[in-house]
């Protein structure tokens, strides 16, 4: 945390920092499910007027996957956001950022036209301090199997169960355009195609009656009807569980889902003329 040498002008108003996972998800549900190790919150007011505040509020992960589960389910895909690079963007009263596996969000009231240098000071002073401790951004391949590029901002990952596919764990949500309209594509890969196929057929069982199967070429895709206008199509391939969360028509989700398996064979086959598994 910076302290107030770091910050001159400045002062530490108050000080909290846990481990433990049941003070921290009384926070937000989602401490739950990123293996938090500690959070820390100092929060800060300016000596010529008090009003002017900064709170810090640093969340240390068990990895960097998991810091970056934390920021882009907070982040989601919906948000109108200025975005500085793909690991840290704001809104009009707080700065959010990765850096490694620690989640930083750093808040900010009646600072008027100087919120951007004192937000990028205390920002600084925290990736100084953090240089040592973190480690590397890098998240794995597989999150970006659907990204167009290897850009993370239109990605959401999610550690355990969505909401939108009950059973589904490990998964990335992907927005993407396709056939000029925006989608959000979910994938999910596993050790084995055995693996893949238990949960495949534990995602079914948690759906109930809400899923019809079909029949896409030799994919058996798992359709729920969301409305009218809406369809939620996921299906089993080998290692890989994937799909689309909201295809207009049941007809287009079945193109979508035959393009989304041309990709992932041709990536499958880049991989192992590489001498790499998928």
């Amino acid at each position: 945390m910076p302290r107030e040498t770091d910050v001159p002008g400045w002062v530490v108003e108050r000080q909290y920092r846990t481990t433990s996972s049941r003070k921290m998800a009384q926070f937000s549900p989602l401490y739950g499910e990123h293996n938090p190790v500690e959070l820390a919150i100092t929060e800060y007011a300016h000596l010529s007027d008090r009003s002017r505040t900064v709170r810090v509020e640093m969340i240390r992960l068990g990895s960097s996957l998991d810091s970056f589960g934390f920021y882009s389910r907070e982040r989601g895909l919906d948000g109108r956001y200025q975005f500085f690079d793909d690991n840290a963007y704001a809104t009009t009263t707080c700065l959010y950022a990765r850096i490694g596996k620690y989640y930083v969000k750093i808040g900010y009231e009646n600072l008027g036209d100087q919120a951007g240098s004192v937000v990028d000071q205390f920002l600084g002073v925290v990736r100084g301090n953090l240089k040592s401790l973190a480690g590397d951004d890098s998240l794995p391949e597989q999150l970006f199997i659907f990204a167009k590029n290897r850009s993370s901002r239109e990605i959401v990952y999610y550690k355990k169960s969505m909401d939108a596919v009950p059973g589904l764990k490990n998964a990335a949500v992907t927005r993407r355009v396709l056939a000029g309209k925006k989608h959000d594509l979910v994938c999910a890969i596993y050790p084995s195609a055995f693996d893949a196929e238990q949960e495949y057929l534990g995602i079914l069982k948690a759906g109930g009656n809400e899923y019809i199967l079909s029949r896409v070429g030799k994919l058996q895709p798992a359709i729920r009807i969301i409305s009218e206008t809406e369809y939620l199509i996921i299906c089993q391939y080998k290692q890989w569980i994937f799909g689309v969360l909201n295809a207009d028509t049941l007809n287009e989700g079945n193109l979508i889902i035959g393009y989304l398996l041309t990709e992932i064979k041709n990536r499958a086959e880049k991989k192992e003329s590489g001498g790499n598994r998928p």
